[in-house]
């Protein structure tokens, strides 16, 4: 009984942290998306004061994207260069030395370009602490845009702190 009581907790620990780290965020670096929604998705967060978009990648708290996969890897790889090791001399090498350890990602393709995912990636941690589903109906600006509505109000509504009022 101890045991499910404290996954719960945990659990919902987890849970808080998540909605925490959405709440503190305040920037977002949007990425170029399928069919030019990433241009509706910049004008809705900004008229609606969700988020502040910034348009240089290292101001962003968060990132958003249509996909994520190996494309988006390399994508970020291009944004964020991963910091080089300082150089030492061979003397010093195996002086104070660490194992790094190495993560696959070429398993996560995407199946198909823009098919409705949007993700809201955290710039330090990688990982993905807001997504949601909506398709537009068409490619016609209009349905892009109420597509674009849906989205940003979905990801307002997360950021509020449960229990605040609408």
């Amino acid at each position: 009984m101890k045991s499910t009581l404290v996954l719960a907790v945990l659990i919902l620990a987890l849970g808080v942290a998540s909605a925490a780290d959405l709440a503190s965020a305040s920037s977002v670096y949007i990425m170029p998306m399928t069919g030019g929604i990433d241009q509706y998705l910049a004008l809705r967060m900004t008229t609606g004061n969700v988020m502040r978009v910034v348009t240089d990648p290292k101001l962003a708290d968060v990132v958003m994207t249509d996909r994520i996969g190996t494309g988006f890897e390399e994508r970020w790889n291009e944004l964020y260069p991963p910091v080089a090791a300082p150089k030492t001399d061979d003397k010093d090498k195996d002086k104070g030395k660490e194992e790094v350890f190495s993560v696959q990602h070429g398993a996560s393709q995407p199946i198909s370009r823009g098919r409705g995912a949007y993700f809201l990636i955290d710039r330090q941690t990688r990982n993905v602490i807001w997504s949601t589903y909506a398709r537009p109906k068409s490619g016609e600006p209009d349905d892009v845009n109420r597509t674009a509505d849906q989205i940003v109000k979905d990801l307002a509504k997360a950021r509020k702190p449960k229990g605040a009022k609408e």
